[in-house]
């Protein structure tokens, strides 16, 4: 091993019994010997001592599919979910201290190994997240629900900003479906898929539900989603932020991801591609945003956003009093339409679709 004992329960909190167990796991694991049920007892903890142990293709191989043979029909399964067990943040935040205790080591060939590592990790980096987020449809179809492992971070309050994002979000059976929401510019807040593991326990057959922002919906697709209510296959509810639909269909243990993804694509592809017009700020969105904005600023700071807005709800008033706050960053002004949006991100795609429709004229 490069790293010390006290390193790893000083860095990491992992007694020295767990180390030995750990790499005992990991060195059979690399030697062939595959034991399900102890590779997945690992947790985080294995793939945090493939990183620190400078075991990046153990670490890639972990987290990938897994192949198996299922009478005479080849499937694949994940051994460790590095998504689920929260090491894309690992990743982001370990290598300073990390490779400042490699450098650190006495042993002129394991220091010279700890800096190769120093020099090399930015590459290694990028295909560490690579391989996180990689959709390879071939493997990752042919899981079954049985064999996936259920992510923690179900994203629910975070519309999702990004095809990383869907990935880091979305459960397996539920992946293309949500890709294909966030390609229709429809917001999905969380997802989930009963049937998969939940804490490393297999739960019965259940139902996979992806959850909607119902008024990021066009009056189109809010017709769509009437219609999957009425046969069945769905249900609006009334939250704290407004509304919310439920999209829901079977989940069987023993179906493949391909089975559970095909039966939901069926309802999503009702769906229309529509316009971003979910981050565009009415005039209650902005009063909410300045009455959230006032309640954190110091008592000079509040009296001069009072005294502006005082003569006026004016956009360069608005803006004006915005730029007291440090949460300015949190809405874009649109200067040609003169319009509030919640985020840069949701004007950006807003223009991007009025581009292709555009082109789609001509």
């Amino acid at each position: 091993m490069l790293r010390s004992y006290d390193f790893y329960k000083e860095k990491l909190g992992i007694s020295e019994y767990d180390i030995l167990r750990i790499s005992t796991i990991i060195n059979s694991f690399n030697n062939g010997e595959v034991c399900e049920e102890d590779i997945r007892s690992l947790k985080g903890d294995g793939l945090k001592f493939c990183l620190c142990e400078g075991m990046f293709d153990t670490f890639k191989k972990l987290v990938s599919p897994f192949e198996y043979d299922d009478n005479g029909t080849t499937r694949y399964k994940y051994l460790l979910d590095s998504v689920s067990l929260g090491l894309v943040e690992f990743i982001n935040s370990c290598p300073s201290s990390i490779m400042e205790e490699w450098a650190k080591d006495t042993s002129k060939s394991v220091e010279e190994a700890a800096m190769e590592a120093v020099v090399l990790y930015p590459s290694l980096k990028k295909d560490l997240l690579d391989a996180i987020y990689s959709i390879e449809e071939d493997k990752i179809m042919t899981i079954k629900i049985k064999d996936v492992l259920a992510r923690q971070i179900s994203g629910v309050g975070k519309p999702i900003k990004g095809e990383r994002d869907v990935v880091y979000y979305a459960e397996l059976p539920l992946l293309l479906p949500c890709l294909d929401l966030f390609k229709k510019n429809i917001i999905t807040v969380a997802n989930d898929t009963g049937g998969c593991y939940d804490d490393y326990e297999i739960n019965e057959d259940s139902f996979a539900n992806i959850i909607i922002d119902y008024n990021s919906l066009d009056e189109g697709n809010k017709e769509i989603a009437q219609m999957l209510v009425a046969d069945g296959h769905g249900k609006i509810l009334d939250v704290l932020s407004g509304k919310e639909l439920f999209i829901e269909v079977p989940c069987k243990r023993n179906e493949t991801v391909l089975d559970v993804s095909k039966r939901m694509m069926d309802l999503v592809n009702l769906f229309h591609k529509q316009d971003m017009l979910y981050g565009k700020m009415n005039d209650e969105d902005i009063d909410n945003f300045l009455n959230f904005i006032y309640r954190y600023l110091s008592d000079d700071k509040k009296k001069k956003v009072f005294d502006i807005l005082s003569s006026g709800y004016t956009d360069q008033n608005i803006l004006q009093a915005i730029s007291y706050s440090p949460y300015s960053f949190m809405i874009y002004y649109d200067t040609e339409e003169k319009k509030f949006w919640k985020d840069k991100y949701y004007y950006d795609k807003h223009k991007k679709y009025l581009d292709e429709q555009n082109k789609d004229l001509k």
